[in-house]
């Protein structure tokens, strides 16, 4: 996909993000579809990896729904 007016390459649109978590790692993923994950984090005595997965859900919804919504985050999730 590119841009017509920047002829840049278009970033996809992702709305908010959610956890979807199984037994052996947590996945970040678009709220709106739980196939199509961003980040994974294996779990392990040693890592928190459902507290990593909530943070970072936290802070991208929150940029989301922040009136700053320039951000770069922001423009991708807005509609058309």
């Amino acid at each position: 996909m590119t841009d017509e007016r920047t002829g840049r390459a278009k970033l996809p649109r992702i709305g908010p993000l959610a956890v979807s978590e199984d037994a052996e790692r947590c996945l970040v993923v678009d709220a709106a579809d739980d196939e199509d994950w961003v980040a994974r984090f294996d779990k392990s005595d040693e890592f928190p990896a459902r507290e990593w997965a909530d943070n970072m859900v936290s802070a991208y919804n929150q940029r989301l729904r922040s009136p700053q919504a320039g951000t770069a985050a922001a423009r991708r999730a807005a509609p058309p």
